[in-house]
């Protein structure tokens, strides 16, 4: 029989127990609990804190001031064992396979349509998905190593007491809510105003996956998504503008179901639709977006950037190694490209493969189509019918045919025309002005009277003017004016030091042949 010392305060009395009593979870060492937690997908390691500390809506009702206890934080602060490693991966992938539409169709992998190479890149990008998950601590927490049965159950609740049990606010540097559908956006309130989140990615899905369904199949998202524009845009403010004004943040990934429901059918329509005011559903994203002068809206992406300064800054930064890190949800949802750029008239972003538009290999002008058809802009950019030839647009092309630092003759074909006209124009300028001098000499030499020469002396020397006595003065200045270059309102014409004036002919002048007048400006 098991005895045990009394609690009344004598510290001498001891009690009767039964040997058969049965021990709870309190009788367990923080050893064993961690030992325990060593068979448990890291995620499921938090979710055990969580349950050993207090049911989740506690933290919740406490304002998220609860902290975890010895337990908890035991096994949140142990190594995390890769030993079952394979066995997870190979649990998740067979898991997935049951991942489909009514018609059988599964969801695409980005960049690999073909049903043949599915399971094999499948495997291939959770793998590195995981691995990235698993090698660093509590710096990302990525919903992706639990079966979707479970965290498409998970609640807000579940959510803010798995951030207070990893000190998210102070470690979590990037979060991607994997298949956590349920989460409508009040759990994320333990992370407000944290100065080391870096991405958060609430994109729903694996981050190589798409929402659509393989083709064949309607493309759009196979769940209902509960996330809320407001309490997510709400907490990313208090994060923006942090207390002490030093957000690490850098990306928003949003789920596909924010756009429009005119959007959702098909992700070409994206290309079409031109700007976030025409996209996006909800207004306090588009107040989100529009309230920070340093975001970056990409649509095709899906994602939200911060600290580019601009689109073109974007886009000319985003590949850059040392200035960011990229990975699969920075890639366009429509063809799994990263063909950024931004259009050279509404300064949106811009898919090349997506918008079928062409960059001006020489003044990198470049049109999405939505400005091609709505602006008049359709063709600016396009290819000859040379195989070597890169596009160009009309003015490039022409420019360069005109002075012959491009000498395709297939380009030379196209503005063939152009040129021609720009010639004819040319020409008929040159016939206009050669019968302006026939008509100009016809007036000056209409008189019987003998001409006389005349002698205009100015600081480059002496010009002579064979004129009808007749003729008007002013007539000789516009000679002499348009002869120089000059307008004659700038000109002075003296006789003697006298101003001739241009109504004054030689006749009334008296002038001789030879007679000298001076001119200045």
């Amino acid at each position: 029989m098991m005895t045990s010392k009394s609690s009344n305060g004598s510290g001498t009395k001891r009690q009767r127990t039964s040997p058969y009593m049965p021990l709870t979870v309190n009788d367990l060492s923080a050893d064993l609990w961690c030992d325990i937690a060593d068979f448990l997908p890291k995620t499921s390691r938090a979710l055990l804190a969580v349950a050993l500390t207090a049911p989740p809506a506690s933290f919740r009702e406490s304002g998220w001031k609860g902290q975890p206890n010895a337990v908890s934080k035991a096994i949140i602060s142990s190594a995390i064992d890769k030993v079952l490693f394979n066995t997870l991966l190979d649990e998740l992938c067979e898991e997935a396979r049951g991942e489909t539409d009514a018609n059988g169709n599964r969801r695409c992998i980005k960049g690999y349509a073909t049903a043949q190479q599915h399971d094999r890149q499948f495997r291939k990008f959770l793998s590195e998905q995981l691995n990235k998950y698993y090698n660093s601590a509590w710096e990302i927490l990525d919903f992706v190593d639990i079966p979707v049965s479970l965290a498409s159950r998970l609640t807000d609740d579940d959510l803010g007491a798995v951030l207070v049990c990893i000190d998210a606010k102070n470690n979590l540097e990037r979060l991607n809510l994997t298949h956590c559908f349920n989460v409508v956006g009040y759990g994320f309130i333990p992370l407000r105003a944290s100065d080391v989140l870096e991405k958060i990615d609430l994109g729903l899905y694996r981050q190589f996956e798409t929402p659509f369904w393989r083709s064949g199949s309607p493309r759009f998202s196979f769940r209902e998504v509960k996330l809320s524009e407001g309490p997510v845009c709400d907490i990313l403010d208090s994060i923006l503008s942090g207390e002490r004004g030093n957000s690490q943040l850098r990306r928003l990934q949003y789920p596909y179901e924010w756009y429009q429901e005119n959007q959702l059918g098909q992700f070409g329509n994206i290309a079409d639709g031109g700007n976030m005011d025409q996209v996006m559903r909800s207004g306090r994203m588009r107040e989100f977006v529009k309230g920070h002068n340093a975001a970056t809206l990409n649509l095709f992406s899906c994602c939200v950037y911060f600290g580019f300064g601009s689109n073109d800054g974007f886009c000319s930064s985003i590949y850059d190694v040392d200035v960011w890190k990229s990975d699969l949800v920075d890639t366009c949802l429509g063809c799994y490209d990263a063909s950024f750029d931004v259009c050279s008239h509404c300064d949106e972003i811009l898919c090349g493969p997506c918008t079928n538009a062409l960059e001006c290999s020489n003044c990198n002008v470049i049109y999405c189509r939505h400005c091609q058809e709505a602006n008049g802009f359709a063709g600016v950019v396009t290819f000859c019918d040379s195989d070597w030839c890169d596009p160009h647009c009309s003015t490039c092309r022409s420019s360069g045919c005109r002075n012959g630092s491009n000498n395709c003759s297939d380009c030379k074909a196209i503005v063939f025309d152009t040129l021609l006209e720009e010639c004819n124009v040319k020409q008929a300028h040159i016939d206009s002005q050669q019968e302006e001098m026939e008509r100009s000499k016809s007036i000056m030499f209409t008189s019987e009277d003998p001409p006389i020469t005349i002698r205009i002396k100015d600081v480059s020397g002496e010009t002579l003017v064979t004129v009808e006595r007749s003729i008007k003065m002013e007539t000789l200045f516009q000679a002499f004016a348009s002869k120089k270059d000059i307008d004659v309102s700038n000109l002075r014409f003296t006789l003697c030091g006298e101003r001739i004036h241009p109504s004054a002919s030689p006749e009334s002048l008296d002038l001789y042949d030879m007679v000298e007048i001076e001119a200045d400006w």
